[in-house]
């Protein structure tokens, strides 16, 4: 789930709309953790809820990544929306 930033630059207006996830680990050979802290402020600075999560997970989906989704997609004030 690690998030890289298109260079043709994401529609950000649109996602002001939608909490956003990001999961990643910071040691991602693939996805560079800054990467990952470059995506989150610009969504940030376009209006979006971000949460970032941090793995110890390589480039790998793991259970934690899992169990993170689970934990954030059933929180009650994400599930009143």
């Amino acid at each position: 789930m690690g998030a890289v930033v298109d260079v043709s630059g994401p529609n950000l207006v649109l996602l002001r709309t939608h909490p956003l996830l990001i999961s990643n680990d910071r040691t991602n050979p693939l996805v560079a953790g800054e990467e990952t802290e470059h995506l989150s402020a610009l969504l940030r600075s376009a209006g979006a809820e971000v949460t970032v999560a941090w793995q110890a997970a390589g480039h790998e989906l793991t259970e934690s990544d899992i169990t993170t989704a689970r934990e954030w997609l059933t929180k009650p004030s994400r599930l009143a929306r």
